[in-house]
């Protein structure tokens, strides 16, 4: 028994050590710091330390084990206690009370505002594409005696860099795709904000995703508007921030549809053809009853209630039209108009839309997962079994 598990430990111990030499792991490329591969070193080293250590004691535990003597087992018995309070000395590193309490100058300034949609520029390599990487290594520079960590997580703060911005309740746009769960409309829109930038088509693509204020490091020209620059932490370059021309509100009712399929459905908004104001491209077959090409009064919306699972507002229309979400589409979304079922559409090729007849009307939007509905379906199967096993239990 002693062989097999110490073999097991040493295994553990050896593959912790060859992912320390991982070039370029996927977790670097989470990180905005000086450099990417030392920020894979700082997370990768120590966790192949502690795995390395972990074998060692395994080993040594295994040992004593096989021991068979109290003294043999108190040995073991200590050894682990020592383990799991040398561990968790630094389990959760914290900051000082006032880094929770800080608020980024751009905030502070109300160049931003909680509501408001904000594209932070990325310069962390992408896809085999590497944008601006120069300017990367200048992100943070990390004054003497302050812990890495917290220095850089200060800085991603104050760059408003996604998901950070939402503790302020500022809204994010074309964020990185951390966990896998992103559409892949909204997938494919970022990979073409990506390649349009320095280019015409950059700005109708943040307007066309509600943008309202792209924040960079590096200058932009028109026509976005400058609107400050900000250097309240220890960079070597400050934030930058720019308005986008005629930013599009994240709802909106629209009086105009017309319908394309395929990625390039959003060419139109790129070239001008169409204002995504008071158009939307659905991507669909045929237009639903009330669609129209012409050019039609604007529909008017007010009494908005927006949460992370739930949308509410009422729209006044003198013809048909349709409610307009920029959030992303996902097939979990259930739509009501006046308390009745809805279909919800994709909209300009990445997020949602539900159309409306005319005069005045009541949309809601619900996020209800089939998957959420299973699973509890699931759950209280398994808790009857449960219950009916216990009661019929011979006594």
């Amino acid at each position: 028994m002693i062989v097999p598990c110490a073999l097991v430990a040493l295994a553990l111990g050896g593959a912790a050590l060859a992912a320390a030499r991982a070039p370029r792991s996927a977790v670097e490329r989470l990180l905005l710091a000086p450099d990417p591969a030392a920020a894979g070193a700082a997370l990768l080293s120590p966790a192949a330390r502690a795995l390395a250590a972990a074998a060692v004691l395994l080993v040594v535990a295994v040992i004593l084990g096989a021991l068979k003597s109290r003294r043999a087992f108190a040995a073991a018995a200590a050894l682990v206690v020592g383990d799991l309070l040398w561990t968790h000395r630094g389990l959760n590193p914290s900051a000082s009370a006032s880094f929770y309490r800080y608020r980024p100058e751009i905030l502070r300034a109300q160049t931003v505002q909680p509501g408001m949609r904000v594209y932070a520029a990325d310069y962390v390599a992408t896809g085999g594409r590497t944008p601006r990487r120069a300017l990367a290594g200048a992100f943070m520079d990390i004054p003497p005696g302050f812990q890495p960590v917290v220095s850089l997580a200060l800085g991603l703060q104050a760059y408003l860099y996604p998901p950070t911005s939402a503790r302020w309740g500022v809204y994010g746009s074309f964020d990185r795709d951390l966990l896998g769960f992103t559409s892949r409309g909204v997938s494919e829109l970022r990979a073409a904000l990506e390649a349009a930038e320095d280019t015409p088509a950059y700005a109708p693509l943040l307007r066309l995703g509600a943008v309202d204020v792209v924040i960079a490091l590096h200058d932009l020209e028109a026509p976005f508007e400058p609107a400050g620059t900000f250097a309240d932490v220890a960079r070597r370059l400050p934030t930058r921030a720019f308005r986008v021309p005629r930013p599009l509100p994240r709802t909106l009712a629209v009086t105009r549809a017309v319908a394309r399929r395929g990625s390039e459905d959003v060419g139109p908004f790129v070239t001008g053809e169409l204002d995504p104001a008071s158009t939307v491209i659905l991507d669909s077959g045929p237009l639903p009853p009330g669609a129209t090409d012409g050019d039609t009064p604007p529909a008017h919306l007010e009494g908005l209630i927006e949460r992370p699972d739930h949308l509410r507002a009422s729209v006044e229309a003198g013809r048909p039209a349709w409610f307009v979400w920029v959030s992303a589409y996902d097939p979990g979304w259930r739509a009501t108009v006046d308390g009745h079922p809805a279909p919800v559409l994709i909209a300009n090729h990445a997020f949602m839309a539900v159309g409306l007849p005319a005069g005045s009307h009541v949309v809601e939007l619900r996020y209800r997962p089939r998957s959420v509905a299973l699973g509890s379906a699931a759950s209280l199967a398994g808790l009857a079994i449960g219950v009916a096993l216990v009661w019929k239990r011979p006594r």
